[in-house]
């Protein structure tokens, strides 16, 4: 009956460690939000895209989902996603392609696992590039 709704949190509005972080996490059947999912993190969008295959693969098959991946690699800070940048460079246009290189890099096993069950109908929104 309906959908099996999941978030995959990546910022702080997705948290659930204060009030404000809890308020989008609650419209969903489940949420997730850890450290290695948040912004701070290099290999973020990559720990989202391994969560959601195992919420994928545990699904059952008649259950249909809809799943909400807030990907934080996007954000600030982006620069660890240049090759030999440190936080003495700081965010710059190059380090904000690099993120986006890095998710378009891992975006296609996300996909794969979002279709494997059935038929998958993607949005990809954006605030960040």
């Amino acid at each position: 009956a309906g959908y099996h709704t999941v978030c995959l949190g990546g910022v702080g509005f997705f948290n659930q460690r204060a009030a404000l972080g809890s308020v989008l996490p609650s419209l969903f059947a489940m949420a997730h939000w850890e450290p290695g999912f948040g912004v701070t993190s290099p290999t973020s969008f990559e720990a989202q895209v391994a969560k959601a295959e195992e919420i994928v693969a545990r699904l059952p098959h008649e259950r249909t989902l809809f799943l909400f991946v807030n990907v934080s690699a996007l954000h600030q800070p982006n620069w660890h996603h240049l090759p030999g940048a440190d936080a003495a460079h700081g965010d710059t246009r190059e380090s904000h392609a690099a993120a986006l290189e890095y998710v378009d890099r891992h975006m296609g096993r996300l996909l794969a696992a979002a279709s494997s069950r059935r038929p998958c109908f993607a949005i990809v929104c954006s605030d960040h590039g």
